[in-house]
């Protein structure tokens, strides 16, 4: 008997009949090995029940067309399979059919949708409680009323999208989303939901995340099977979505269509899913708010990490895209996962610091603390944009088709352009736009889903891992010249230590070979300054009797340590005077604290840093609005050598308790001891 995995992984192949098996593998990320081993089994049951076999010749699968023709014939013939789910997968259906309940549930109901024992079913019970408690919910039972989930009906349907997400992104999660919805004799035809979305939205102009769909599809369908009310406060979504809004009047239309009586809150819980995940300002107006936040980021990003970007303006505006949906997630709540956001955290931990920062003008306008894994989209798109500015003479032309949305997009075009900073990106977000260009306009194609093209393919996800970089840059150099990397090739090693000795483990010795490789940069990252390092008692300065005038001679004062060190020449102070001129008084991160610096080339010898802390504060630019009390120059010789003390020193800036003791401090030994301390946490 042919079980659902294998089953599932048959629907793949019919999606995708003619594909090489190492980019299945990246892209189901699973062992070449094991699918090979998988697809010997499919075909032992197609055989069995006289269909066409799946072909497999070096690296290359391929399924016969009739075969993907009668798809449905095999899969009904089959759909008496054996259950094989995982602990998580138990634990996610147990917690779906419950909301979904038609009827009272036992252990026993569990054990028969499930396949399994009681006290699997109880030890599966007692682990989805700790998760419930996430989402501010009890997973509950009574004699009387069996299994039942007890909170917010909004909380108990944001939980169940998590789950619904969650399955999606396996390969068997729709035929388990089908085997749920069977239980309660169920039947649904998502394709032909997704469908009508996508014609509502383009008769409402409006651009939708196209792997999005489907999730929302089967969370519409579950809510009508569920069939329960919204009865709680809406206060929050009628201040933020008009009702004439398009957005609105777009899920009105679309709920219409699926349940029959629909009340308003049913409509704004949509719109808000909605707008947590619309391409940009596609589902609203142009939000000047919002527009001014971005703005803002841009700026504190600037003042904080030293880098000026050179195309700004088109910065804040692809930002802008991707803040939008970020501020409707925080506003109401919606918690998307970023499964890398440890591996972010961890390559990039002095940036992430840093732009946490950047992002307080957000946390301001919604009230509300921003999650690391929405940090971490930030991160990806700020890393981007200072390694782009490395000016390298571009030679390939390489399509991105990420139907995920343009934030996604935009991330993953972020990722490659550090990989490949040669190549010209061009976007495509859906495969059926990417169909309507022809194959004259780009010569590889790196995509998030499987598509059909004559060019080379390269599957990817929209935030890289490490290991997944090397794969893809040997790739690429295998089929066009490129320059070197950093990155060795770690496959061509595995392949010489395979001739010549025996592997008992080739998964760890790639990840050691890999890391042991890699080591030297991060080495380099590890010897990266401290702050304590540049900010030394020679470098700290507290006015006393000096008499400050006005803000030029503040600056001039604060630069003086590093203009006696040779860390700088005069012209770096007028640098600064002439983009503050020019700019306005981007160099001010509020709270009394400034960071004057201008660019490595208006004068910068060496990297250096010195602090200045005024009697009295003084006015930027001779604006009210614009004290400042310490100023701490920066000498940047690059956009990264002084990140790790710059993280360092935002961590003090933001604690208010610290920021004080600076503001307070006597001498140049208490700022060096509040610096040390900080650093040792």
């Amino acid at each position: 008997m042919i079980d659902n995995r294998l089953l599932a992984l048959l629907g793949v192949l019919i999606e995708m009949p003619k594909f090489y098996l190492t980019e299945l593998s990246i892209l189901l990320n699973r062992e070449r090995k094991g699918i090979e081993k998988d697809i010997q089994e499919i075909n032992h049951y197609l055989q069995k029940n006289d269909f066409p076999l799946i072909s497999i010749k070096d690296n290359l699968y391929i399924v016969p067309e009739i075969l993907i023709k009668e798809f449905n014939a095999p899969e009904k013939k089959l759909k008496h399979t054996q259950i094989f789910l995982n602990e998580i997968e138990r634990m996610e259906l147990i917690y779906l059919v419950t909301f979904i309940r038609k009827s009272e549930l036992s252990n026993f109901h569990y054990q028969e949708f499930l396949q399994v024992s009681k006290n699997t079913v109880l030890t599966d019970i007692r682990k989805l409680r700790e998760d419930c408690r996430t989402f501010d919910l009890i997973f509950s039972y009574s004699r009387k009323k069996g299994y039942f989930i007890q909170g917010s009906e909004i909380n108990k349907r944001k939980m169940a999208f998590d789950i619904i997400t969650s399955l999606l992104e396996a390969s068997n999660g729709k035929w388990i989303l089908k085997y749920l919805m069977s239980y309660w004799n169920e039947e649904s035809d998502v394709k032909k939901l997704v469908e009508k979305m996508k014609e509502e939205a383009t008769q409402y102009s409006i651009s939708l995340v196209e792997d999005r769909l489907t999730e929302i599809a089967y969370m519409i369908i579950l809510i009508k099977i569920r069939n329960k009310k919204i009865e709680e406060n809406m206060e929050k979504y009628t201040d933020n979505i008009s009702q004439t809004s398009t957005i609105f009047q777009y899920c009105k239309s679309i709920l219409t269509s699926i349940i029959n009586k629909v009340n308003k809150e049913e409509v704004y819980f949509l719109s808000s899913f909605l707008l947590s995940i619309a391409e940009g300002n596609s589902c609203t107006e142009e939000n000047s708010k919002l527009y001014s936040v971005t703005e803002n980021v841009v700026n504190t990003m600037e003042a904080l990490s030293l880098v000026s970007f050179p195309a700004k303006e088109t910065l804040i505006k692809s930002l802008y895209i991707h803040l939008v949906p970020a501020y409707y997630r925080l506003i109401f709540g919606w918690n998307f996962k970023n499964i890398l956001t440890n591996q972010i955290k961890e390559d990039n931990q002095e940036l992430f610091d840093i732009v946490s920062r950047a992002l307080d003008p957000l946390r301001k306008i919604t009230g509300s603390e921003i999650s690391e894994d929405e940090i971490a989209y930030f991160v990806i798109h700020f890393g981007g944009q200072i390694e782009s500015q490395l000016n390298c003479r571009k030679q390939y032309r390489a399509m991105i088709v990420c139907p995920n949305g343009i934030s996604s997009s935009l991330i993953l075009k972020s990722e490659l352009q550090q990989l490949f900073p040669e190549f010209i990106f061009l976007q495509k977000h859906s495969v059926a736009d990417f169909k309507k260009a022809t194959e004259q306009e780009y010569d590889m194609v790196f995509s998030t889903v499987y598509i059909d093209t004559k060019k080379p393919i390269y599957i990817v996800q929209p935030i890289i891992d490490s290991l997944a970089k090397n794969r893809i840059i040997q790739k690429v150099s295998k089929d066009f010249i490129i320059g070197n990397y950093r990155i060795p090739n770690v496959d061509d090693l595995l392949k010489i230590i395979k001739r010549n000795a025996s592997i008992h483990n080739e998964k760890k010795l790639y990840k050691e070979l890999f890391s042991c490789l890699m080591s030297q940069e991060n080495k380099q990252k590890e010897q990266l300054p401290m702050l304590e390092d540049l900010l030394t008692e020679e470098y700290i300065q507290i006015q006393t009797n000096e008499k400050i005038d006005n803000w030029k001679q503040a600056i001039s004062l604060a630069c003086q340590p590093l203009i006696d060190h040779g860390n700088i020449e005069n012209r770096y102070i007028e640098a600064i005077f002439s983009k503050l001129e020019e700019y306005g008084p981007f160099i001010d991160l509020g709270q009394g604290v400034a960071i004057p610096h201008a660019r490595p080339e208006d004068g910068v010898n060496h990297l250096g840093m010195s602090f200045l802390k005024l009697e009295k504060p003084i006015n930027l630019l001779n604006d009210e609005n614009h004290q400042v009390q310490l100023f701490i120059t920066l000498a940047a010789i690059d956009n990264e050598t002084h990140l790790k003390a710059l993280s360092r020193l935002t961590k003090i800036l933001s604690d208010k308790k610290q920021l004080k003791q600076l503001k307070e401090a006597t001498n140049a030994k208490e700022i060096i001891e509040l610096i040390k301390e900080k650093g040792e946490e």
